[in-house]
């Protein structure tokens, strides 16, 4: 009668050597996840708007963040506090008044790598106004 054949049993893993593979594994991760965000870029910008009592033209510009450097969107926040009344618009956007405690934010389809924001006060307006943006 023939022999059974032999089934070896296939050794298993220490924990020594589980843990290097996790570890391995993790730090693969975040290696891909850098990649990733280096590929298509992310992150706000701050755009200076020194003195709120007087007309600005404040251009935004993507500065080619990641390797793609293409973008198809732009998102602006305005913070800050203002005595008076301020408009911001830009292209073909429609105007948006500011006033008192401002938290105002916008998202545009946006395809160029850069974009002008303008800014006019209506009277006079003190205060202050921090603008940051960001390019998707």
């Amino acid at each position: 009668m023939p022999r059974p054949p032999i089934h070896e049993a296939k050794p298993t893993l220490r924990p020594v050597q589980w843990r290097r593979r996790l570890i391995l594994g993790g730090a693969l991760a975040c290696a891909i996840l850098a990649a990733v965000c280096a590929l298509v870029g992310s992150g706000w910008s701050a755009a200076p708007l020194p003195d709120v009592s007087k007309q600005a033209d404040i251009v935004l510009t993507s500065g080619g963040r990641g390797l793609l450097r293409t973008q198809s969107g732009l998102s602006i926040h305005i913070t800050g506090d203002i005595d008076g009344v301020a408009e911001v618009w830009a292209s073909n956007w429609g105007v948006q008044r500011l006033s008192g405690r401002v938290d105002w934010q916008v998202y545009h389809d946006w395809f160029s790598p850069d974009c002008t924001l303008h800014y006019q006060p209506v009277g006079p307006v003190s205060g202050r106004l921090a603008i940051r943006y960001r390019f998707h």
